[in-house]
């Protein structure tokens, strides 16, 4: 959870240049107490998640450009549908 809030971090502040992966270790180290995982297997770890991330997003956008279905159908936990209407 740490290091994904810190990759989607990253991408919100697109105007500066992301987090190298020796400051996510670090702040992993400060922030979170967290010693458990070499350096290369967060690296490893932030490899992968920000590939993943970023089809994600592609493939949200695509979706949402396209009309296919509202974007917050793609946010994990976010209820749609007709249960997901207020009852009135």
């Amino acid at each position: 959870p740490a290091i994904e809030l810190m990759l989607l971090q990253e991408r919100e502040a697109a105007a500066r240049r992301g987090h190298t992966i020796r400051g996510i270790v670090e702040r992993l180290r400060v922030e979170e107490d967290f010693t458990a995982a070499s350096y290369s297997t967060v690296r490893d770890y932030v490899r992968r998640r920000r590939l993943a991330l970023a089809q994600e997003a592609r493939t949200r956008a695509r979706r949402a450009a396209a009309g296919a279905e509202p974007v917050a159908a793609h946010v994990e936990g976010a209820a749609t549908g007709p249960a997901a209407e207020p009852a009135v």
